[in-house]
């Protein structure tokens, strides 16, 4: 029998108390034939020993090379994917029927929800669930390209030690991968000291940056007026506004995580800025802006932002805080889960105090932010509820599958319609209220369109007859993880030498993250200027990290638009329902998706060689290809209104809310009038309760 080996990070340790052992055995005793082995990452003196040891014991050690978008099952499914919105389920559902889970899953907190969710926990380069589902159908898929007639080799698989071993070994079993554990991965200072001290660690690494940038003294002078932030002598209710891209408080047609307010009658002192992104932290001219219209605002970090007079959040735990966080009687179970269960116990507890204070010292009654793809959102609306006040969750991205890595639970969810709210019951969500409110972005259509005909127009005065507009996705170096350079590369190369071949072509580029675009594009980049040097090429590069302009800027500008990536199908669907003919390509092998409905030669290609000749002769004459780039059969799906006042709707129901608090009521009460005035403004249906 042939052994074929693969381990998830190699290192000398694993290698002298594990690997090497399991290799010396089968040789020894199992009589197995000479195979390979393969490793996935490695240390540095793992990639040492894989160079010294290859060849000794076996006939070779390399690291195992594949392309994300490769590894797909016997139906074309991309794995991954799949995983993503259908294994993972399945697994997490086992899982949290286990006993450990018995005494959380009647609670009426968020707890629960907090730790189905971390089961879980999304990603390739952590050692999640979700990687070790992903590795062992890898090493299923890679085994069939070494079986030969005469030879079926049997694939080990060693993986990092991880939570949930027994499920994991069983879905090794069900592809035919035998599993091994050996020691952890790589060792990650940042989930160390989260595990050790949530956010106590946090707080000491914010006074160490506050002391450095400010002085011990300012710190003294910190903490002494550190009940309320801001001049709270008479607090108001106030609406907290998680800012996590960007502000353009004045420049409504781009993306702004204050839309709502741009459309209602909400007032800039009833908003307070929530900021707590470091890798760009905010700028003068943002809290100027912040200022003009009267807001007030607070960095959660004194790294996240560049002005000195910015408020900033400081947490102490007090002595409710510091007692044991559990709260519960913990299960007799395994020391790993029990390890496990505790490190999320105490982190979802510190989190909801972490989140109470901030509350508290801003008098915020209204919390509303559009991150839901971490855990962390079950602690923070829990810590509002604590508060009295109540916590929503705005939709932006298009949606059509469950998916246990999105499962909400919120107070209020403002989603595109009821479709989506079938979408969240299946995810497992726990909604009190489901608002539909349509396509959150849709005001900014008409807003966009003199801006995206002075591109037009530009385009067309270099010779151009018709115009197409291009969306893309990011890009990582490692296409083992991710969708590659190497793979953009290839696409942009395709769309450029067309167009530049063609004079009576124009394109219009809406790169999802503009900033990195050209660095990412290596020697087609030459290609892209070339475009650019005939007047028929324009990019929409404004915005770090991402673009700060819509899709619908793009599309607008063009007769035609097209999506490269139907798996995310966002920037397409926004394309589609600005009144654009809107094709997707398919590349990864998403063929479950409901848009394949649409038509395959019409909506959805798979080839870039069968997308053009179809466009080309579409463009030539539009009659000819009836149902070419049209989305009419799902777009009342998507948005039942297609009215652009979505961003209206979020923005008076909101308002509602304000008004209640500012009048005393109590929090239910507050919540029941204002999903009962939008039942009598849009329809009983447009009020969903998910529990």
């Amino acid at each position: 029998m042939t052994r074929i080996y693969f381990i998830e990070y190699l290192t000398l340790g694993k290698w002298l108390f594990y690997v090497l052992p399991a290799l010396v055995r089968g040789k020894l005793l199992r009589k197995i034939t000479a195979g390979k082995v393969y490793f996935i990452d490695a240390s540095g003196p793992g990639k040492f020993i894989s160079r010294l040891a290859g060849g000794f014991l076996y006939r070779s050690m390399e690291r195992l090379d594949f392309n994300l978008f490769d590894i797909k099952d016997d139906t074309g499914l991309l794995v991954y994917l799949r995983i993503a919105y259908f294994d993972a389920a399945r697994l997490q559902k086992n899982i949290f029927q286990r006993p450990i889970f018995n005494m959380f899953r009647p609670l009426k907190t968020r707890l629960p929800t907090y730790l189905s969710r971390q089961i879980v926990f999304s990603g390739l380069h952590a050692d999640t669930l979700v990687r070790a589902q992903f590795l062992v159908q890898l090493t299923a898929w890679k085994i069939k390209s070494e079986t030969t007639r005469n030879s079926q080799p049997s694939p080990v698989l060693f993986l990092n030690n991880r939570i949930w071993q027994d499920e994991i070994i069983e879905c090794g079993k069900e592809h035919g991968v035998e599993i091994l554990f050996t020691g952890p991965g790589k060792f990650n200072f940042r989930d160390f000291f989260k595990r050790i001290g949530g956010t106590k660690a946090k707080l000491l690494q914010s006074l160490y940056y506050f002391i450095k940038r400010r002085g011990p003294i300012a710190l003294c002078r910190q903490f002494a007026n550190r009940k309320k932030i801001g001049n709270n002598a008479d607090p108001v209710p106030k609406i907290a506004v998680e800012l996590l891209s960007y502000l353009n408080l004045d420049r409504p047609e781009l993306y702004s995580d204050v839309f709502f307010w741009q459309q209602s009658k909400l007032r800039g002192e009833d908003i307070t800025i929530i900021y707590n992104n470091r890798r760009v932290p905010l700028k003068r001219y943002a809290w100027d802006e912040i200022k003009k219209f009267k807001m007030s605002a607070i960095a959660m970090n004194p790294y996240s932002t560049h002005v000195a007079e910015m408020p900033v959040f400081y947490h102490l735990p007090g002595i409710k805080d510091r007692r044991k966080p559990d709260r519960h009687v913990l299960p007799i179970c395994r020391r790993q889960e029990k390890r496990w269960l505790k490190s999320q116990l105490a982190h979802y507890y510190s989190l909801c105090a972490y989140w109470h204070d901030l509350f508290r010292q801003t008098d915020a009654k209204v919390f509303i932010s559009w991150f839901k793809y971490s855990a962390d959102h079950c602690a923070i609306a829990d810590a509002m509820e604590r508060a009295g006040g109540v916590t929503a969750i705005y939709q932006r991205a298009y949606e059509e599958f469950p998916s246990p890595e999105t499962t909400i639970a919120s107070d209020i969810v403002f989603g595109f319609s009821g479709k989506n709210a079938e979408i969240e019951r299946l995810s497992g969500s726990k909604i009190p209220y489901f608002v539909v409110t349509g396509y959150f972005r849709d005001h900014s259509f008409d807003l966009l369109k003199n801006e995206s005909l002075r591109i037009r127009d530009k385009i067309k005065r270099c010779g151009a007859e018709k115009i197409i507009a291009y969306f893309d996705e990011n890009s990582d170096s490692d296409q083992r993880w991710h969708s590659s350079h190497a793979d953009v590369q290839k696409n942009y190369a395709f769309l450029l030498e067309k167009v530049i071949r063609n004079p009576k072509i124009g394109l219009v580029i809406k790169p999802k993250v503009p900033a990195t675009l050209r660095k990412r594009l290596g020697p087609v980049a030459d290609t892209l200027k070339e475009a650019e040097n005939t007047g028929r090429c324009f990019i929409f590069e404004e915005g770090i990290p991402h673009g700060s302009y819509p899709p619908a800027a793009a599309a607008l500008a063009s007769d035609v638009a097209i999506h490269g990536y139907l798996y995310a199908a966002t920037a397409a669907m926004e394309s589609a329902l600005a009144g654009i003919p809107t094709i997707l390509l398919d590349q990864e092998g998403w063929h479950v998706s409901r848009l394949y409905a649409l038509g395959t030669g019409k909506v959805v290609f798979v080839t870039w060689e069968h997308l053009w000749d179809t466009l080309t002769r579409y463009l030539k004459d539009p009659g000819s290809i009836p149902g070419f780039g049209d989305w009419s059969p799902v777009l009342n799906d998507i948005d039942p209104y297609q009215d652009g006042k979505a961003a209206e709707r979020i923005g008076g129901y909101l308002q509602c809310l304000l008004d209640g608090f500012k009048a005393e009521l109590s929090r239910e009460k507050v919540l029941a009038d204002a999903a009962e005035k939008y039942r009598s403004a849009w329809g009983k249906d447009k009020v969903i309760s998910i529990l």
